[in-house]
């Protein structure tokens, strides 16, 4: 996801469009919160493991991501 797109997204952006994929149910807060954390866990991985993205400041408090070029 962070490949096609030209902007930072957020980790709720990512986490949605994961569930999207996945035929899975939106409206659940347990599993937005679970899916939430692992998302952030492989995104923090692609950081500091890998290199591959980094982290940016969004507005106010938001952390977005993109893809390292």
């Amino acid at each position: 996801m962070l490949r096609a797109t030209t902007r930072p997204l957020t980790t709720l952006d990512v986490m949605a469009e994961v569930m999207r994929q996945r035929g899975l149910d939106l409206n659940d807060v347990a599993l937005n919160r679970t899916m939430s954390k692992r998302v952030g866990a492989c995104q923090r991985h692609w950081e500091k493991d890998r290199g591959a993205i980094k982290g940016v400041r969004g507005a106010g408090q938001m952390h977005m991501w993109e893809i390292v070029r």
